[in-house]
């Protein structure tokens, strides 16, 4: 028969069509499963060279990445390009020893040798060093030198656990690297890396069980093996995460400030346990008062303000709350407190950006808390 003279053969059923249409999406679906996993692995495998290229660090399965053991010469291009000597002269050299415990300077002996008071600063970049281009500038090693010319019946060892972008979290996971009664004295000196990396707040709660969040080849690697769909619906809890820190700035970021007072108590308390005395410092930048708007614009043109705060004021205010926040915990926890906030001059001959010392600001630094800390040292 003509299927022109009988259209029902040629009519579709609604089963056939919900069927056909499921099938669709599914080819539709695994296609671009394929397309997410390609784009994804091939991301992943540049970011991780990326990673890799600097050479510096290495992976680590608890704080993200680490500083990898040996001695590093004129590392370029990248963050210790930017390094400056005194008098706002770009360094030649850029020198540095990572010891066998992944912390900036010669090796260490465990246990401590007779007769000798053991230190150690933790802290981000600030504490590492990144505006001085050997070991033997940065405060740690400047504050041993001097608190040594002054004692003779005792020597004074400081050892410097500052890591460039760690916060909080990654300090009090370091300080579980010390055994008990390794150490005499802790000195914690954060505020920046919180606030511009501290949008992570659910890792801040109980952070002696917590790590940091993931490297960022870490990241790429998980999402390499994720699924499309768990991509998407990360994205779509995550907009109004990103809508909040676009609109308002990480200062009305939930849990951030909670965050950072917990880890700060966190490691006091972990401190007390290990029989360390805790010392924390306030945080140091060139946000004075009563900047005119040229210097204003001068530090709003930094890298970080471009990246998490739309205005000075936001970063000012960031800051003095934070500090805020140190002198809070110090008296609640009725530990040492080193007030250097506002103590070192905006001047250019001291910084190398916003809130990195160089080597002539290093110096004033160790000049301002050199007497708090031999007081410290005495009364522990």
């Amino acid at each position: 028969m003509d299927p022109k003279q009988n259209p029902e053969k040629l009519r579709i059923s609604p089963k056939k069509r919900v069927l056909f249409g499921l099938i669709l999406v599914l080819v539709g679906w695994g296609i671009a499963e394929g397309v997410h996993h390609f784009i994804a692995t091939n991301r992943f495998k540049r970011v991780k060279a990326r990673f890799e290229s600097q050479k510096i660090y290495r992976e680590d399965d608890r704080l993200g990445y680490s500083l990898k053991p040996g001695t590093w010469t004129n590392l370029s291009p990248g963050w210790e390009a930017v390094v400056q000597a005194d008098g706002g002269k770009v360094a030649e050299e850029f020198i540095f020893t990572v010891n066998s415990r992944e912390f900036r300077g010669p090796n260490f002996t465990i246990p401590r040798p007779p007769k000798t008071v053991r230190l150690v600063c933790f802290g981000g970049s600030t504490t590492f060093g990144t505006g001085c281009p050997r070991d033997d500038q940065t405060y740690p090693q400047l504050l041993a030198r001097a608190l040594n010319e002054k004692s003779s019946d005792q020597k004074i060892e400081i050892l410097n656990a500052g890591v460039p972008g760690y916060r909080t979290t990654e300090s009090i996971i370091n300080l579980n690297k010390f055994s008990k009664n390794e150490v005499d004295i802790a000195l914690l000196y954060h505020a920046i890396n919180d606030i511009v990396r501290g949008d992570d707040g659910k890792f801040y709660s109980e952070p002696l069980q917590h790590s940091r969040p993931p490297s960022r080849v870490e990241r790429y690697r998980r999402r390499m093996r994720s699924s499309l769909f768990e991509v998407l619906i990360s994205k779509i809890v995550g907009s109004e995460e990103k809508k909040i820190r676009k609109g308002t700035g990480l200062l009305q970021y939930p849990n951030i400030d909670e965050g950072f007072e917990t880890n700060l108590k966190s490691w006091v308390q972990l401190c007390h346990k290990k029989g360390i005395v805790p010392v924390l410092l306030t945080f140091e930048t060139r946000l004075k008062p009563n900047l005119n708007e040229e210097q204003k614009d001068e530090l709003l043109a930094g890298p970080i303000f471009k990246i998490y705060f739309p205005t000075y004021s936001q970063m000012a205010e960031a800051l003095k709350k934070y500090n805020q926040i140190i002198r809070k915990v110090a008296e609640s926890e009725g530990v040492a407190l080193i007030d250097l906030e506002g103590k070192i001059p905006y001047s250019k001959e001291n910084w190398i950006d916003f809130c990195h010392l160089n080597a002539r600001g290093t110096r004033l630094m160790v000049d301002l808390i050199r007497n708090e800390v031999e007081t410290i040292i005495d009364k522990r």
